[in-house]
């Protein structure tokens, strides 16, 4: 991942002596490609973060379930796979942008 177009580029563009629309026209172009060349890595890192988050929204919810099921003996043991088939749901969804 790049983190900028870098002093270099922008050096190399003054030095070869443009005329101010090749120059903006470089500069743009530099900027597009570093976009371009970051985008792959936003969209694992983008789907990464969702997956965590809603794994993390997963392991709550069952630690409660599992610590209140002994406790209460109406919990069903169905609302164990119920949690998990809804937030796999959510999870699916919501990385697909439908949501």
């Amino acid at each position: 991942m790049q983190l900028g177009i870098g002093s270099g580029l922008i050096e190399d563009i003054q030095n070869r002596k443009y005329h101010e629309p090749e120059y903006h026209e470089k500069l743009v172009r530099y900027y597009a490609d570093w976009i371009n060349e970051n985008d792959d890595k936003l969209t694992t890192n983008a789907f990464l973060i969702t997956l965590t988050t809603w794994l993390a929204i997963y392991g709550v919810v069952m630690l409660v379930l599992g610590v209140a099921s002994p406790l209460l003996e109406f919990i069903p043991k169905v609302s164990f796979i119920v949690v998990t088939v809804s937030v796999a749901a959510l999870a699916l969804l919501s990385m697909t942008d439908k949501l």
